[in-house]
């Protein structure tokens, strides 16, 4: 009974050793780059998380990555003023009006990464597209990429789909146990990931 036990515990103690480790990696997956996709679709999120992600998009669209710019905009209005208006403004304004041209608004009312892959679907393709990179946080990289080929796995024109992760502030994978802010997003999109392949 007793060896059970320190077998149990020896266990456990390797356990947590690998969560510490390696247990941010799990939610970190990001596929490599391709050399060129038609579009970089940068999904919605916090204010800080869609922040990263359309900087690193517009980088990587300056940088050539792609021909295109779709962004996930609320059908909504801020402080009296239509959403995709007020980004429609800032691209013109901070990148000119000919980057700001290469960017296609898909409109939605989404709540969550599912919803929001459904409802950008249509919008991506009546373009005519054939390759997206999907532009997220980069803990959001594993769901994502599940997410993502799975609203797609039925589409008429195969769509050739690279999830592609960015630094958001919200979580590192590596010392994340020293950060309250990175456990508590290590601990729910653990959650997130694991039901959504079970139930989703």
């Amino acid at each position: 009974m007793r060896r059970a036990g320190l077998l149990l515990l020896l266990l456990l103690l390797l356990g947590l050793a690998g969560l510490l480790g390696w247990g941010g990696d799990l939610l970190v997956a990001p596929d490599p780059l391709p050399a060129k996709a038609d579009a970089l679709v940068v999904l919605a999120g916090s204010y800080r998380g869609e922040q990263a992600r359309q900087a690193e998009a517009l980088r990587l669209l300056e940088k050539g990555q792609a021909d295109h710019l779709a962004l996930s905009a609320a059908r909504m209005t801020y402080w009296g003023e239509w959403v995709p208006d007020l980004i429609r403004h800032y691209l013109e304004k901070r990148y000119g009006r000919e980057q700001a041209n290469r960017a296609v608004l898909c409109l939605h009312n989404a709540d969550s990464t599912r919803e929001e892959a459904e409802a950008l679907r249509p919008c991506l393709e009546e373009q005519g597209w054939h390759s997206l990179i999907v532009v997220t946080s980069n803990y959001h990289t594993r769901r994502a990429r599940h997410i993502w080929g799975d609203v797609f796995k039925d589409a008429a024109r195969p769509m050739k789909i690279s999830v592609y992760g960015v630094p958001d502030g919200d979580f590192e994978p590596h010392g994340w146990w020293r950060n309250r802010r990175y456990t508590k997003t290590l601990f729910f999109e653990t959650v997130k990931v694991v039901s959504g392949y079970l139930f989703e």
